[in-house]
């Protein structure tokens, strides 16, 4: 039943918005979020009403109806058609295209780190080319509606993967809040876009015989199939294999780098010969990755004799350059270059389709498998997320048998004890 007859709504700081809610049979119903108080507080009236007349045998909802989805969408429908002429006239006419632009100028402004900002740039451009292609022109904000971003994730699905929509979503988020703010939008109309979920079995990196497997099932899609595809890791002979695959190019030592250190293709690349001692053999990664402050963080990492050989070559054929793996000029090469060099080399193989990520997959689930303590594998490879963690943390099934094995025997004698007594 209802608690009380003069329900307001819920204010969430978190989300800067408002939720409608209502109490019936001791159960609590909610719907969110309006980012107008006056509408949202106007709309909680109308729930109240609605409620009040359920409870009084007034209002009946129909049997195929849930409570809170009759409530609810009756209290929207009275709303609407209350307050239409209010509605429209307080929303300005301002185009997508120019709160593109306001929030751009407000971006390179912020205090948001470099990554993040050419990050969000990249999304707007790709929500530009959407409106391109689809010859939407420059719509009014008032116009634009949950089918207009589900036609964008369609769109940007035909080339990307679920976190990468799902990340520009959470863009046009803060695009379309800062026109909330500017009072161009009554509600946030972007925070109603659901998060999608990747259908993916968890357990992400698998070889290829796995993958095969896997693959067996028809019902995935093309975009799943591809995101299975990029969490394969190489077993040491398949590596071996794809090596001998670059020997005779530039790639050669870089792809040996790759392969022995784990380390991303920026970091690679953005190795120079000051972060090398030859003569106690480690190598010094910075990265940004994996700092939470945005700053650069530093880790070592120890080789072995076999690997010092490669440099030394490599040191050889770079030169005078103060990169580890510089272009023909001398110059740090480009990224771009790495991976469509390694695409041709693996193309027409048991390989194609793999990046160059595999192989950072590769050492950490080799050394999971093998039983490599996981301290050990984060310092290596920088992790620091439990949901790094998590990826390769099925491939330790000996080392959590020995563990458990071990935590087993302080107890299984009391056990063997009472069966003996029992029998």
């Amino acid at each position: 039943m209802l608690k009380k007859s003069n329900t307001k709504p819920i204010y969430e700081e978190k989300y800067n918005g408002y939720r409608l809610h209502f109490y019936f049979d001791k159960k609590q119903y909610r719907y969110g979020y309006i980012y107008n108080q006056h509408e949202a507080h106007t709309i909680q009236q109308e729930v109240n009403k609605i409620i009040r007349a359920v409870k009084d045998g007034l209002m009946i909802p129909p049997e195929d109806t849930a409570i809170g989805d009759f409530v609810f969408s009756t209290a929207f429908h009275r709303y609407h058609q209350e307050y239409p002429q209010q509605q429209a006239k307080n929303l300005p006419d301002v185009t997508l295209g120019e709160l593109m632009q306001q929030y751009l100028d407000i971006l390179i402004t912020s205090h948001k780190s470099k990554k993040s900002i050419d990050t969000e740039k990249l999304h707007l451009r790709n929500l530009q080319r959407f409106l391109h292609s689809k010859k939407l022109g420059n719509p009014q904000l008032k116009d634009i509606d949950l089918h207009f971003f589900e036609q964008y994730k369609q769109f940007r699905y035909q080339t990307v993967r679920t976190d990468t929509v799902n990340r520009e979503m959470d863009t046009f988020r803060l695009l379309f809040q800062k026109a909330v703010d500017n009072n161009y939008i009554n509600e946030n109309i972007a925070r109603k876009i659901k998060r999608d979920q990747s259908q993916i079995p968890p357990g992400r990196f698998r070889t290829h015989k796995e993958i095969l497997r896997l693959l067996q099932d028809s019902s995935y899609t093309k975009k799943e199939i591809d995101e299975i595809k990029r969490y394969r890791y190489l077993l040491p002979k398949e590596i071996e294999k794809v090596i001998n695959l670059t020997k005779g190019t530039w790639l050669y030592p870089l792809i040996v780098t790759y392969a022995v250190t784990g380390m991303r293709r920026s970091e690679a690349l953005d190795l120079q010969w000051k972060n090398i001692d030859m003569q106690r053999q480690f190598l010094e990664v910075t990265s940004r990755k994996q700092s939470k402050t945005h700053q650069e963080t530093l880790r070592t990492i120890y080789f072995d004799d076999a690997f010092l050989e490669v440099l030394r070559l490599q040191k050889q054929q770079a030169g005078n350059s103060r990169w580890v793996f510089p272009n023909e000029s001398g110059n740090k090469r480009r990224a771009d270059s790495v991976g469509k060099k390694f695409h041709r080399i693996v193309k027409g193989t048991e390989f194609e389709g793999i990046g160059l990520h595999c192989f950072r997959h590769s050492v950490a689930s080799n050394l999971a498998s093998k039983g490599v303590d996981q301290r050990m594998i984060d310092s290596i490879l920088g992790h620091q997320t439990e949901a790094m963690r998590r990826r390769y943390r099925h491939l330790f099934p000996e080392d959590q048998k020995q563990v458990l094995g071990n935590w087993n025997k302080s107890f299984l004698v009391s056990v063997n004890d009472f069966k003996e007594k029992v029998n």
